[in-house]
């Protein structure tokens, strides 16, 4: 009986993973001063399940909402700045002028983290053994050591009744080349 409640807890407690797949020796500390222009095709992709992917996409940017046009893969290049505590991307695409703004903060560990949802439901609040519901998505930004930009997006969308779980986690980390910095 023992045995089996401690197995229960390790898993329970192990299965909480929001963990970032760069190491601190790989990264740079960003700040608000950062300005530069990154090309929108991924040079190196760390996940399981993407062939390819844009900056843009990465950001859940797929179309211009004025011309209902797709533009992910007609981006050549994305102008990335801070301004109050947004990130700002800047693209030109089929002869049209995008801008799109993010609301985030700097972390202590020398990235930017945007939350776009961040929804959690545990019942009873520390262990959640009887009912917990997790929405969550966030996007991280950073520098690395080699002159590139890192882009992670974490997702979960998970739930749980006792021990019956459903959902699924989605941790995907990108890198783009710097076109010019500033």
């Amino acid at each position: 009986m023992l045995k089996n409640i401690i197995f229960i807890l390790t898993i329970i407690l192990t299965s909480c993973y929001s963990g970032l797949k760069i190491s601190k020796k790989e990264r740079l500390v960003l700040n608000k001063n950062f300005n530069a222009t990154v090309g929108n095709s991924a040079s190196i992709i760390k996940s399981k399940n993407v062939k390819h992917q844009t900056l843009l996409e990465a950001f859940h940017i797929q179309e211009i909402p004025a011309l209902n046009k797709k533009i992910a893969t007609g981006v050549d290049s994305v102008k990335i700045y801070f301004k109050d505590s947004t990130l700002n991307l800047y693209y030109e695409a089929n002869e049209h002028i995008g801008s799109h703004s993010f609301k985030g903060y700097f972390t202590e560990k020398g990235f930017f983290e945007i939350n776009t949802f961040n929804d959690k439901i545990n019942i009873p609040p520390i262990l959640p053994i009887l009912y917990s519901s997790h929405y969550i998505d966030r996007i991280r930004v950073g520098l690395t050591k080699n002159g590139e930009i890192w882009v992670n997006t974490f997702f979960d969308n998970t739930k749980n009744i006792f021990f019956l779980v459903s959902g699924g986690i989605s941790n995907q980390t990108y890198y783009f080349n710097y076109k010019n910095a500033l």
